[in-house]
């Protein structure tokens, strides 16, 4: 719609000549990096959507001579109005506006000039009118600048803030205009934003570090960039919570965890070769790492926390070496080097107090040897215990030897130390009685127990006791068999037979005789009737306590 009207004298008067230009082009980057804005406009006037926004103060802003860019748009040769807008520009005189464009196309432009109200409707008069280029071409423009002042020794004060106003810059245009390039260019220079404070931040500071990656979020930064800074992030944390200690180390574990709970996994191998790349270069080997290879680095990590963890609760003595074995083995197995190393503590801390086991804690000792292939160390470990312990008992008398034989057959395996010990306490147990049989004391039970039951292990042994003393079941049998005892078997009567053998083997007699000459003591047993009588003679010396003995023995028909 084209109307007619009419402009001020003085207005015409004013109006300064049209100038079409381009007044960013001509100029070197580097005489751009003055002193960084920190909030971004096109020009020292309005913007075209604030002058929308400012249409109530538009009464106010009659005849002030004003700086307006936008996107320009034709709504006839004689006529424009910017993009999104409802304020409309001419030239005076009804002069043809010098933009060709074509419908729905636009141009960005300043223009200055004059609010003139004509009746009840607000124009803006046109002073003059400059092409600017594109707001895309601006952004990179400005990201060009930054970028180069990023590169300078050190770098501008506001470099980080600047990137930020830039990318709101583009983001609000972007949204006004319905711009997908705007759009796509602010989320970029969010990311390098985040990048240049994340370059420039002190690494050592873990609180500015978290802060960044919080703003990093709330610019709804990408998963793979927010990744690679929760990682920097997580490495100087990792080194600030050793210096803080323990605490610290567990709050940071669980939030590793918590936010990667593959992490809290333990894997069966790790690449070694790849490991090897990460510990060279963590921050640009994580870079370029696969979410998979990330995960394993994050295991690393809490592999390598909680290996810390364990190893402030470890005593240097190796004294809790098994607690701190099995807790690598059950919470970090992929560490089975510590978990060998750690037991080799508490077993060499264990071998020098084996003196003062139990035979439980000793056996346990000795199954731990073993199981660790330590098995030179379980007969030096076994004779030291036996040893300790023949110095505590051998003292007690039979009972002492008792158990010192005990240790030495059941834990050195070692026979004939054993039954020379059991065949000691065997003969301490007699001279006891016999020392009570003097003096007329009765032997207490416990004693006749004690050398019973030591008799009896000695038999067990295949020990067997003859005349007086302990000898071996074969030693024995090897022993030519008594006549008196072959006699006894076969109903015989032999000499050296006493009264209780040849009662054994014939009976009680039938008459006994008894008869003394010089210094001897004289019997004679009579078996059977006078058809078939048989006599025995006994003879004791009177002066001998042995027992009489047959010196003799006739039968009816001799």
């Amino acid at each position: 719609m084209n109307r007619q009207f009419k402009l001020p004298a003085i207005l015409v008067v004013a109006v300064l000549p049209l100038v079409v230009s381009h007044p960013i082009f001509g100029q070197s980057i580097e005489s751009k990096i003055t002193e960084l804005p920190t909030r971004y406009k096109r020009t020292n006037g309005y913007s075209s959507q604030e002058i929308e926004v400012l249409r109530k103060e538009w009464p106010q802003m009659v005849e002030r001579v004003i700086k307006v860019e936008g996107r320009a748009m034709l709504a006839n040769p004689f006529e424009m109005h910017m993009q999104k807008g409802w304020l409309k520009y001419v030239l005076p005189k009804r002069r043809p506006i010098p933009l060709l464009l074509k419908e729905g196309e636009s141009q960005p432009v300043v223009v200055s000039g004059r609010i003139t109200k004509i009746g009840k409707e607000h124009l803006f008069v046109i002073g003059t009118l400059d092409r600017i280029s594109s707001d895309i071409e601006f952004v990179n423009e400005q990201r060009q600048i930054l970028r180069a002042a990023g590169n300078q020794t050190p770098p501008p004060k506001n470099l980080v803030e600047s990137w930020s106003a830039l990318a709101d810059w583009s983001r609000n245009r972007g949204a006004y205009y319905s711009d997908e390039g705007l759009k796509k260019a602010a989320n970029e220079m969010d990311h390098e934003s985040i990048q240049v404070e994340f370059k420039l931040a002190d690494k050592s500071d873990a609180k500015r570090m978290l802060d960044i990656l919080k703003r990093a979020k709330g610019r709804e930064i990408t998963e793979p960039l927010i990744s690679r800074l929760r990682h920097e992030v997580l490495l100087r944390r990792w080194a600030l919570a050793k210096e803080l200690g323990t605490s610290a180390l567990k709050s940071l574990l669980e939030e590793i965890v918590q936010h990667d709970p593959a992490a809290g996994q333990s894997v069966k191998e790790f690449d070694v070769a790849f490991m090897a790349k990460y510990e060279q270069d963590r921050v640009g080997v994580f870079a370029t790492a696969s979410e998979k290879q990330r995960t394993l680095i994050r295991r690393a990590i809490v592999v390598d926390i909680k290996t810390e963890l364990i190893m402030n609760e470890a005593r240097p003595d190796g004294s809790n070496g098994k607690a701190i074995a099995e807790r690598i083995e059950r919470e970090i197995p992929e560490r089975l080097e510590l978990v060998q190393q750690w037991w080799m503590k508490q077993l060499d801390w264990e071998i020098p107090r084996v003196s003062t086991y139990s035979r439980t804690q000793l056996v346990d000792l000795v199954k731990k040897l073993e199981q660790h292939d330590r098995t030179d160390d379980v007969e030096r470990v076994k004779r030291a215990w036996v040893q300790a312990r023949e110095s505590r008992y051998r003292n007690d008398g039979p009972s002492g030897l008792s158990i010192i034989a005990d240790d030495y057959l059941t834990i050195m395996n070692d026979r004939e130390k054993a039954t020379g010990l059991l065949m000691r306490a065997y003969e301490k147990t007699l001279k006891s009685l016999n020392s009570n049989a003097r003096t007329s004391q009765t032997p207490e039970n416990r004693e006749t127990e004690e050398s019973r039951e030591i008799g009896e292990r000695l038999r067990h042994l295949g020990f067997v006791r003859h005349e007086g003393e302990w000898i071996t079941r074969e030693a024995f049998e090897a022993i030519p068999e008594d006549p008196v005892v072959v006699a006894m078997r076969e109903g015989r009567v032999v000499e050296g037979m006493t009264h209780k053998q040849v009662a054994g083997t014939l009976g009680p007699p039938r008459r006994v005789v008894r008869f003394a000459t010089a210094g001897e003591l004289r019997e004679v047993w009579m078996y059977g009737e006078q058809s078939g009588q048989m006599s025995v003679h006994f003879q004791r010396q009177l002066d001998n306590r042995k027992p009489a003995h047959v010196v003799g023995f006739t039968t009816q028909e001799e």
